[in-house]
């Protein structure tokens, strides 16, 4: 059995006090995809491909979402374990605030179900 080590952040709605380590898969996936989008190109020593430079393709290019969408999946299939029979999507939305200020939503669903969600703004 591995276990791993417990990276849920107090101020997430799921958080359990106390947990320093966990042997549920699912936690597992969500960990590595927490780690991947919150990583930016370059900074991982030994491989400056990892990550997902999610900001940068929300806000200074002229990618549409299903092109974001895209390359978010490609980065989760090149470098998240996804257990063999999970099906994992992924969905960007765009919107404006009532200030106009733009944000991105990037949504990824594990079978079919919304299980993690980022805001970019």
């Amino acid at each position: 059995m591995v276990r791993e080590i417990y990276l849920r952040s107090p101020e997430d709605p799921n958080y359990e006090p106390g947990i320093l380590e966990h042997t549920n898969s699912l936690e597992e996936l969500l960990t590595q995809i927490r780690v991947l989008m919150g990583t930016k190109k370059g900074e991982v020593l030994g491989d400056f491909n990892f990550g997902t430079d999610i900001r940068y393709m929300v806000f200074n290019t002229v990618k549409g979402s299903i092109e974001i969408e895209r390359l978010i999946k490609d980065a989760i299939d090149k470098y998240v374990y996804v257990t063999p029979g999970i099906d994992l999507s992924v969905k960007v939305n765009f919107g404006k605030d009532n200030n106009g200020a733009v944000y991105g939503v990037v949504d990824i669903f594990i079978d079919g179900v919304k299980t993690i969600g980022f805001l970019v703004d």
